[in-house]
């Protein structure tokens, strides 16, 4: 681990939808660098989608678990409706008040808005908030979203999962960052999401030694991806969201 003054925080999320993440880390003083292991890409136009929007009248109810839900289905929404709007009756559902945020760009409010920024909670209060009532559900989501809420939901619930963005492996890494990992100049690594966990393992476990490495983790859910590939230094966040990860940071650097 680095002894510079400044610590060194290296970020595997997506730069686009680590943007927030990545201002706070510097207000607090620390030299930040972008190593974003996964891509995030709208799913093409397809009938899939434009069934699920042709019938949009048909649901009670649209949950949202990421930023990036709330915006590729607005905007395929608005690709093939020309609008942002909804049916009046059609009520939102969100994890987390940053994904909820989104949702202003788009003149929409979210009715109900988890405070606990995973999925797990989410499915646990949206079962309480549906039990006993036949509603048909959209769940605008990505590619690798784990089937939690479906599976949890009321038997009279029915919940149409529609794929509107893909999370992907990049094609290319920076090899300077690379460097500074495996010279060990650097003071935790953050890890996001499952997916980049899966990504830098796949191309890194040749070249870094995993137990090594000193992570920060946004969740329960991150934090068993790392676990399963043998990472051993972890933080987890005890809010699963960035502010979180800033938090836990502050908290262990002994430098501060």
């Amino acid at each position: 681990m680095t002894k510079n003054i400044s610590p060194i925080i290296i970020s595997t999320a997506s730069v686009e939808g680590s943007i927030s993440l990545l201002q706070q880390l510097v207000e607090h003083g620390m030299q930040v660098y972008t190593f974003p292991m996964i891509e995030v890409r709208p799913i093409a136009k397809s009938q899939y989608i434009q069934n699920a929007i042709s019938s949009i009248s048909t649901y009670q109810w649209i949950i949202f678990t990421s930023k990036f839900g709330v915006q590729y289905f607005f905007e395929s929404l608005h690709e093939y409706t020309r609008t942002y709007e909804l049916p009046s009756h059609i009520r939102i559902a969100c994890v987390g008040q940053k994904t909820a945020n989104v949702l202003v760009r788009y003149n929409h409010a979210a009715t109900y808005v988890c405070p606990h920024n995973n999925g797990d909670d989410f499915s646990k209060e949206l079962k309480k908030r549906f039990e006993q009532k036949s509603l048909r559900v959209l769940f605008p989501t990505g590619n690798l979203t784990q089937d939690i809420i479906p599976l949890r939901m009321p038997e009279t619930v029915d919940i149409d999962k529609l794929i509107v963005y893909q999370t992907n492996k990049p094609l290319s890494f920076n090899t300077k960052i690379l460097e500074i990992i495996v010279e060990k100049n650097y003071t935790y690594i953050v890890f996001t999401s499952p997916s980049a966990v899966v990504n830098f393992v796949d191309f890194f476990k040749d070249i870094v030694s995993v137990p090594e490495l000193q992570v920060v983790s946004i969740g329960p859910v991150t934090t068993k991806k790392l676990q399963e590939f043998g990472f051993v230094s972890i933080l987890q966040a005890d809010e699963y969201n960035y502010s979180g990860i800033v938090q836990k940071i502050v908290s262990h650097n002994t430098l501060y």
